[in-house]
């Protein structure tokens, strides 16, 4: 039989939720492509989300799609 430490069991939605849960989550170049979608799943599991980036109006866009969705979201331009 396999050894049980090393049993691999995938992780829901749901019980990745429970440990973000309060937590903040920084996201660097959070305006697009994996910073974006990062950024998203994260808030969906319940963190909140700092979006950095040089693009104000990415960032604000990713924010604004986060809040409306339920989550919590601010974005910070920064270089």
């Amino acid at each position: 039989p396999a050894d049980s430490r090393y049993r691999f069991e995938p992780r829901t939605e749901k019980s990745i939720s429970r440990k973000l849960q309060g937590q903040v989550a920084l996201i660097t170049g959070g305006g697009r492509g994996i910073g974006a979608a990062a950024a998203e799943l994260l808030a969906r599991a319940g963190a909140s989300v700092v979006l950095t980036a040089r693009g104000e109006e990415e960032i604000d866009a990713v924010a604004k799609r986060i809040r409306k969705a339920g989550g919590k979201a601010i974005a910070v331009t920064c270089d």
